[in-house]
């Protein structure tokens, strides 16, 4: 079957990129011809997206110099923190850049997801909740892992109602966790499976032979990837590292921080980070996909809560596998780390089975 993928931009973003890229390694061994689609914004609303594409057009004409050229800049600043992920996409994600919607025929199926695809801020939620399709029938459409990335509603009356009715249309919708059950239970009005995220789909031993990453043991030490590193997370790190004789690297730019020269913020390669968590001893993170290879890994590791970016998506991988102790709400640098220096046995077979069944089940015709 051809089946078009939605999900987040695929920028610079290791755990974006990763679990792409492991949905479409599991629909390809599925039999599957799947193709990650980049939509334009709006949804099927032609009025409004001639509306938008009217007042760009005047903006376009009236901005002066300066205003293009930041346009430019802008551009040109993602494709450059992105330099060293670009060939890793090139290399093993199938991409189509979508200038107009695609056509009722062009695609057997759709599938929504992962990572924070119905999260109001991320996401076009049109295009999440396959807007532009809705008058079609004799197509498929399946939410995989979708996430709302918290346990709080943000949608507005007007946008559940519109989206109520698109998820209706849905053959099959999986959300990545429990809060997200309990959300579509409440607001949608449908019973929903919980699922494991793209990721988790893959086995360790998937990722090193398919990536060619080096199993011989290393003990670099402590490995912390951290989004948002700040001088209470630096101290945390640090301490642990002293106590334990570690030394303490990683492998991310800072990538977020526009204040600083662009060659500091240039994102390193996906294997470089994939091999940087597998030479670890242990692993500091604040990060859902830093934690769910950790897991995967069979890393010694703790996550720090990350109230901003979400943390019910943290509390439920960590329940589900057993590993709920590891969450820590708050840091300090005396904090005793002998509980956690155990590797996590985590059995995901039966998880995974449960996962990659879903996906096999509703994508027949």
């Amino acid at each position: 079957m051809k089946i078009g993928i939605i999900t987040q931009p695929l920028r610079y973003n290791y755990g974006g990129i990763l679990q792409n890229y492991a949905l479409q390694t599991v629909l390809r061994r599925l039999g599957h011809n799947p193709e990650t689609l980049s939509l334009p914004e709006g949804g099927n609303n032609a009025l409004s997206s001639k509306i938008k594409e009217y007042i760009r057009k005047v903006l376009t004409f009236f901005s002066d110099k300066r205003g293009r050229l930041f346009h430019v800049l802008r551009w040109s600043e993602t494709l450059t923190l992105s330099t060293f992920l670009r060939p890793f996409i090139k290399k093993h994600i199938i991409v189509k850049q979508c200038n107009e919607y695609p056509k009722k025929n062009d695609y057997e199926g759709y599938i929504v997801g992962s990572d924070q695809v119905w999260r109001p801020m991320y996401s076009d939620l049109d295009n999440a909740y396959l807007s532009f399709a809705s008058e079609w029938s004799d197509i498929i459409r399946v939410a995989y892992a979708a996430s709302f990335g918290t346990d709080e509603w943000e949608y507005t009356k007007t946008q559940t109602q519109k989206y109520r009715k698109l998820v209706s249309l849905f053959n099959a919708v999986s959300v990545r966790e429990d809060s997200g059950v309990g959300l579509c239970k409440k607001y949608f009005k449908i019973d929903v499976p919980h699922v494991l995220d793209p990721t988790l789909l893959l086995t360790k031993e998937d990722y090193i032979n398919d990536l060619k990453l080096d199993t011989e043991k290393k003990n670099k030490g402590l490995f912390y990837y951290l989004l948002d590193y700040n001088e209470e997370k630096r101290t945390f790190v640090d301490g642990i590292a002293k106590n334990n004789g570690w030394n303490t690297y990683t492998v991310n730019s800072k990538v977020e921080n526009a204040s600083l020269p662009l060659e500091e913020r240039i994102q390193p390669p996906v294997e470089e980070w994939l091999q940087a968590i597998i030479d670890a001893d242990f692993v500091v993170t604040d990060s859902f996909h830093g934690m769910a290879f950790s897991i995967n890994f069979n890393k010694p590791f703790v996550v720090i809560a990350n109230k901003k970016r979400g943390v019910s998506r943290l509390e439920s991988l960590l329940s589900k596998t057993g590993q709920a102790y590891r969450l820590l709400y708050k840091v300090t640098s005396h904090l005793n780390i002998d509980q956690f220096l155990k590797e996590p046995s985590v059995e995901l077979c039966e998880l995974r089975e449960d996962s990659l069944l879903f996906l096999e089940k509703n994508l027949k015709k």
